[in-house]
């Protein structure tokens, strides 16, 4: 069992190691000799309280003592209150020397903590975004979202334990060796209780404390998903009187949260409590016999004890702090698995370099294209589709729900990929390397316009530095998507904020304001999914007119369901039973 605990120690080691980049690794080695140096600084204060005692109860004799002679001639010490008082402010220098180095190691090992945070949460976040779309079909958002900011904070309670543990270890060390050179006696009888208590934690508390913290980890995900549900859907919740379902199912999850936390928290402290009632016991009861015994109290024994008892005192603390930074740890072990899995992927994500040159001067075919998603591989979307897209061409896509219209689309955009067949854009076969530069061609409008809660500049300049906008290209393509007339009658104008997902503005103002987004990197191609769908006649009319403004500009793709969306398509794809049927439209 004792090997195996070793393995699991090194393989934890191991995975935080793993998740350090060169630069926090360099600071993990300083900060750490930061901490011996600190616990040598801690042994040293103690040492430090035995000459003092002694000085306080028997001067004459210290002052003749043979490695304080050269103090007392350095000085020119002529009395005992002189040399008091050098003893004195001996300590007390270095008590301020110690003190003040550890405020200065600690803010160390804080700026480390919240800075490797930061990198954890946002490399976590990197490393999602550049995953292909598929991974985000079968992941769940709450769930990637606990893991971005819930496993990063659970890397920082491990950096913490991890210094305290060394910090602790150290303490402990040093400590012992000098309470062994003090009294052999009573500094035995305390390390084979600490041990004795401190097996508690690795072989009775560990295993339920790691099931535990899984435990409150996954229910942390579980809360993460009703919340943003709720909020997410506050609109149908309102309408539809759904209030109390959805804060009752948090409310329950977060009660089954509350249950592994409480066991987390008891259990985690429970051998920090243990550990102090044995220890102090054992302490108590060898001084008691050694008197007992008939041991003689003398000016010695009193100094010793005196600094033995301040010792005992700091070993309590150190091995009170072992034992919980030990159990922390292992309640965020799942937190540190998982970054350590998924940031195992970040030097898996392909390496952003130039993209190779691709153009689209004549057409974008579809050559054999076949499709089926992972989850059900047997099933095919689309199979052995042949169609081809002219420049200029205003393309209209119908197609009864789930026929595979989106899923055609998506494969134009590169969110999947094809099982078979092949893209080819001027006779060129779409491919990793020259994806990059196909996508700059291209602007999509979703059939909800997904919209950042801030200004209106920054949603057409989506995803653009502010530095880097574009203010008079804002302003031509709000005017191209017949939107500027509103704009320019708000007191902010396009600096306005449109709130959370827009919600201050109608609907048409929503899409219109998602066209002129994809107008600002002047495209060659924009894609319309379903973009008026979710509109009235009278507001999908208008939008309308924007889009055939269009025509004859750019190369439009359109996916509707009226018949009517589509009466200026020069092309009709209907996508039916897996396949791609092309057909003019007069």
């Amino acid at each position: 069992m004792i090997v195996h605990k070793i393995k699991s120690a090194i393989s934890v080691f191991r995975q935080f190691w793993g998740i350090l980049s060169g630069k926090f690794r360099l600071q993990f080695i300083l900060i750490s000799l930061a901490i011996v140096a600190g616990a040598m600084l801690e042994t040293l204060g103690v040492s430090a309280l035995l000459p003092f005692i002694q000085a306080l109860l028997n001067p004459d004799e210290l002052m003749q003592n043979r490695y304080v002679q050269p103090f007392v001639s350095f000085f020119n010490i002529r009395n005992t209150g002189a040399f008091v008082m050098l003893v004195s402010l001996g300590v007390v220098f270095l008590y301020f020397f110690k003190n003040l180095y550890q405020v200065l190691s600690n803010y160390w090992q804080g700026k480390f903590r919240t800075n490797l945070q930061g990198y954890v949460s946002s490399t976590l976040l990197k490393s999602y975004l550049h995953r292909p779309y598929s991974f985000f079909i079968s992941n769940n958002s709450s769930a990637l979202l606990r893991n971005v900011m819930g496993d990063a904070n659970g890397i920082m309670t491990c950096v913490i334990s991890m210094f305290s543990v060394i910090t602790s270890g150290f303490i402990i060390s040093f400590m012992f060796i000098f309470l062994f050179i003090t009294n052999f006696t009573l500094a035995l009888g305390l390390l084979l209780s600490a041990l004795l208590v401190l097996i508690i934690p690795v072989f009775v508390l560990g295993p339920p404390l790691r099931d535990a913290g899984d435990n409150l980890r996954a229910m942390d995900g579980v809360c993460y998903k009703y919340c943003s549900q709720a909020f997410q859907g506050i609109k149908e919740i309102i309408v539809s009187h759904k209030e109390s379902y959805f804060a009752d199912e948090y409310r329950k999850a977060y009660k089954k949260k509350n249950v592994y936390d409480v066991k987390v928290c008891v259990l985690g402290r429970l051998s920090a409590n243990l550990i102090e009632t044995v220890c102090i016991t054992a302490l108590i009861l060898i001084v008691a016999v050694s008197v007992v015994s008939g041991r003689a109290v003398s000016d010695a024994m009193v100094a010793e004890l005196g600094a033995f008892a301040m010792a005992a005192f700091k070993l309590l603390i150190a091995f009170s702090g072992l034992s919980t930074s030990f159990n922390d740890f292992i309640v965020q072990y799942a937190a540190l698995s998982s970054a350590y899995e998924n940031l195992s992927g970040v030097s898996q994500l392909p390496v952003e370099h130039a993209a190779e040159a691709v153009s689209f001067d004549s057409s974008v075919e579809f050559r054999g294209i076949s499709f089926a998603y992972e989850t059900n591989s047997a099933h095919e979307i689309l199979h052995n589709v042949n169609a081809c897209i002219k420049k200029g061409d205003v393309i209209g896509i119908k197609g009864a729900s789930g026929a595979g219209k989106t899923t055609f689309v998506d494969i134009l955009l590169g969110l999947l990929q094809p099982s078979g067949g092949a893209i080819l854009l001027d006779g060129t076969a779409l491919t990793e390397d020259n994806m990059q530069s196909w996508l700059k061609k291209l602007s999509y409008v979703p059939q909800t316009a997904y919209l950042l809660d801030d200004s209106i500049r920054a949603n057409v300049a989506f995803g653009v530095p502010e530095p880097e906008i574009d203010d008079a290209q804002v302003q031509a393509v709000l005017k191209e998507a017949m939107l500027s007339d509103y704009v320019d009658a708000l007191p902010d104008k396009e600096r306005t904020v449109v709130g959370e997902r827009g919600i201050q503005m109608s609907g048409g103002q929503r899409q219109r304001l998602s066209i002129a987004r994809a107008l600002y990197t002047n495209p060659e191609v924009i894609i319309f999914d379903e973009a008026t769908s979710a509109l009235d006649e009278e507001t999908e009319k208008e939008i309308m007119e924007s889009i055939d403004r269009l025509i004859g500009q750019k190369t439009l793709i359109i996916i509707a369901h009226r018949l009517s969306t589509l009466r200026k398509c020069n092309k009709i794809f209907e996508v039916k039973d897996g396949t791609v049927q092309v057909s003019e439209n007069p």
